[in-house]
């Protein structure tokens, strides 16, 4: 994402705009008090930013407090939850250097596509023009696939071998049929269902 992110940075369109990319570990105060806008992108851990960007935020809030003023940022993150802990972590510090937030957050919670790679290269060109319209993509996963991510994949094939129990058998005249293989498409495969999927 931070590639993406420095590619729209450097589009022709913003010409005359010295771009650096660098890790959290090797930025510092110096750095961000020569900066004319931020963008800052982290995985979230454990529901928070990374330590990296963490380490980053302590080593430059007190030497910057107050010097940078109003510097215009924005924030990718990309999230195994919702990413919403390290969003708003990273904004509760913003607001005590001040910087400004020129760019909605793009928190990205699937797999990296060439869709995010756009919405990256977006948000860096919008945030040096410093624009305050939003560019937020957050794919979210079908309906069944986040039935089968919740119940896991066991329970997942368990339901799908007995909703095709219950398919496959023959149907019984409406009655319930308790004896041989009719018990189990009537009495078993439905029970077994509903505590695979509720339970």
């Amino acid at each position: 994402m931070a590639e993406a992110v420095r590619r729209g940075a450097l589009s022709p369109e913003i010409g005359g705009v010295e771009t650096r990319m660098l890790s959290a570990a090797g930025a510092g105060p110096r750095d961000l008090l020569r900066a004319d806008a931020l963008v800052l992108g982290t995985p979230e851990n454990f529901g928070y930013m990374a330590g990296g960007m963490k380490d980053f935020l302590d080593r430059t809030f007190y030497p910057c407090e107050g010097r940078v003023q109003s510097l215009p940022y924005a924030v990718f993150v990309s999230a195994g939850n919702d990413g919403s802990g390290a969003l708003s972590s990273i904004r509760r510090i913003a607001r005590g250097y001040p910087l400004r937030e020129v760019q909605e957050a793009i928190v990205w919670r699937a797999s990296w596509t060439r869709r995010c790679s756009r919405a990256a290269r977006t948000s860096a060109w919008r945030s040096r023009r410093d624009s305050s319209s939003a560019c937020t993509e957050t794919p979210m996963p079908l309906p069944l696939r986040r039935l089968a991510r919740d119940l896991g994949a066991l329970r997942t094939l368990l339901a799908l071998l007995a909703l095709l129990v219950i398919a496959a058998a023959p149907l019984s005249e409406g009655a319930a049929v308790y004896s041989g293989w009719r018990l189990a498409t009537t009495v078993v495969a439905p029970a077994l269902f509903v505590m695979l999927v509720f339970v």
